[in-house]
């Protein structure tokens, strides 16, 4: 019986020997091995690569995937506004007209800086500069002006630069040093916009043939 144990033992430890030459020899083997050629992937089994997926990530590895498939990657749809309406109910009348066709516009407001004309002045410095200004207006029976906060002095509000330069030019000769500015307003503009699609091309082009002064703008979708 005892040497049946010894005989035993003995097996055991030729076994774990042969494990160990056989695992070191691989080892060797995979060292040895050329580099891959560029652009070839190693195989991996299924226990590696679970292995691998397992442990922390690498902050590299992160990044390219950032790089890759950024945070919001998905591109917006396309879509088009018509536009711009000056009256609400010019633009919900165009409104429904698309619904009755099977779309479905959605309705935006707008407000957009514009131009309005334009305005000579003349700029006071304080309120006795203001006041010595009128009077010398006044002495070239020049009554065509108004005295408005900031002791600035209007000479008119004109809707065509050539009235506006007339009478800047009128002041100048005057000995004046007039200002021409251009005036602006803000104003609310109306949009309809849907998504692009072949069903509304041909109806937004008619809608556009209908009135000249109409756009068709490619926007992302909100």
């Amino acid at each position: 019986m005892r040497h049946i144990v010894y005989l035993l033992l003995v097996a055991n430890l030729l076994f774990f020997a042969w494990n160990h030459f056989q695992a070191q020899t691989t080892v060797d083997s995979e060292q040895s091995l050329p580099p891959l050629p560029a652009g070839v992937n190693a195989l991996v089994t299924l226990q590696e690569h679970e292995r691998d997926m397992s442990g922390p990530a690498d902050g590299q590895d992160i990044e390219a995937l950032t790089r890759a498939q950024p945070p919001g990657a998905l591109s917006a749809g396309r879509c088009k506004a018509l536009g711009p309406f000056r009256e609400e109910v010019d633009v919900k009348a165009v409104a429904d007209r698309l619904g009755d066709s099977g779309l479905d516009p959605v309705l935006r407001a707008v407000e957009n800086r514009v131009e309005n004309g334009y305005w000579v002045y003349l700029s006071g410095k304080d309120k006795e500069h203001a006041r010595e200004m009128v009077k010398q207006l006044e002495e070239h029976d020049d009554n065509e002006y108004y005295v408005g906060m900031g002791y600035f002095i209007s000479l008119g509000t004109f809707v065509d630069i050539e009235r506006a330069n007339i009478r800047l030019e009128d002041v100048r000769e005057k000995g004046f040093d007039a200002i021409l500015e251009q005036r602006y307003k803000t104003r609310v503009e109306y949009w309809l916009e849907l998504p692009e699609n072949t069903a509304s091309f041909d109806l937004l082009d008619s809608l556009v043939g209908e009135n000249p002064d109409l756009e068709i703008h490619a926007v992302s979708c909100q």
